[in-house]
């Protein structure tokens, strides 16, 4: 098989492949943490539990300690979870709660399937650890836009006060907590340390254009796995993670090692799928662009999540600028010998 051959198959499948991974649905889990101004937190919880926020304002955790008996009613007072004595988490499947908090916030889609607040709990099993966490809408703001008495050129601001009525032991008890926004941080740092990123491998590649793909897709992919597992990896029961955070890295890891392998025998392909190869990295910097500016983002501590995103970003485009380079410095070569 010739070079012309091998290079036109490679990058056909492996645009096929970069672009599959590119149209997954994000939806595939129900609305994960993301970057925000708001910043959800618990100011006073009974003794014993354990109740924190993940995720900046996103989900409720709760952790029980063994041998204690712990219900959280609905938002209509019908049994929603229990934790049991012996750590095993119950949800009520007929709670109106559970299908109203499968999102954080609500789409329509929950009401597709009937809930039957008066029906006796139906009971499924949903941790076996004594935690859980949930979409409790009690602890974050429902709307898209900023309320309407918050100044989004002042500092950080109350939103409200929350509550959320436990049982523990058939004891009434109540778990306290504030939601604030915060305002927006300023972004030249990272934005700083992605034109580093871009201008660093170009350089490299202008003294050696394959390996400066082959480092800045390595780069790239690696701030992405690690950012990635960062946020996909650690949550409690319960709480979902973006399934992009771990299949865009993983792609791209592979994917530069592969084309990074074919490097010695065809160097001018390899190099311009190398640098292909970083644009699932691009991808998940992308989605998580958010961490620039927002002060409140779903893995602490913050400014290393920025770092990492950051990172991804510039070695990536650095990456398919290096690989795009050579192959057409490469294409000019054989021109300009096929002329003379």
């Amino acid at each position: 098989m010739n070079m012309q051959r091998w290079t036109r198959r490679s990058l056909r499948s492996g645009l096929i492949g970069l672009g599959l991974l590119v149209l997954l649905p994000v939806s595939a889990s129900a609305d994960p943490p993301v970057p925000t101004n708001y910043r959800s937190t618990v100011v006073d919880s009974p003794a014993g539990i354990d109740a924190r926020i993940v995720g900046g304002d996103s989900f409720l955790v709760i952790e029980a300690p063994r041998g204690t008996l712990v219900e959280v009613p609905g938002y209509s007072d019908e049994p929603y979870l229990r934790f049991r004595e012996d750590g095993t988490v119950e949800r009520n499947a007929r709670s109106a709660a559970t299908l109203l908090n499968e999102s954080r916030y609500l789409t329509g889609a929950e009401t597709d399937v009937p809930a039957d607040n008066d029906a006796p709990p139906l009971w499924e099993v949903v941790a076996t650890e004594g935690t859980y966490a949930w979409h409790d809408h009690r602890v974050h703001f429902m709307g898209v836009d900023l309320p309407s008495r918050l100044d989004p050129r002042g500092g950080t601001q109350l939103v409200f006060e929350w509550e959320i009525p436990i049982t523990i032991d058939g004891e009434a008890a109540t778990i306290h907590g504030r939601l604030d926004w915060l305002p927006d941080e300023s972004p030249v740092l990272p934005i700083g340390i992605a034109v580093a990123g871009v201008a660093g491998i170009v350089g490299l590649a202008a003294r050696r254009q394959g390996l400066g793909a082959v480092l800045g897709a390595a780069v790239a992919g690696v701030a992405a796995m690690v950012g990635g597992a960062w946020l996909a990896l650690g949550l409690p029961a319960g709480a979902t993670a973006n399934p992009l955070d771990i299949a865009l890295p993983v792609a791209a890891v592979v994917a530069t090692v592969v084309a990074a392998a074919a490097m010695r025998a065809r160097p001018v392909a390899a190099a311009l799928l190398t640098g292909l190869a970083a644009v699932p990295a691009i991808v998940w910097a992308v989605t998580r662009i958010g961490a620039f500016q927002r002060p409140v983002l779903p893995a602490e501590p913050a400014g290393l999540l920025r770092g990492l995103v950051a990172l991804a970003l510039g070695a990536g485009i650095g990456a398919v600028a290096a690989g795009l380079w050579s192959f057409l410095s490469a294409g000019a070569e054989e021109l300009g010998r096929a002329e003379d």
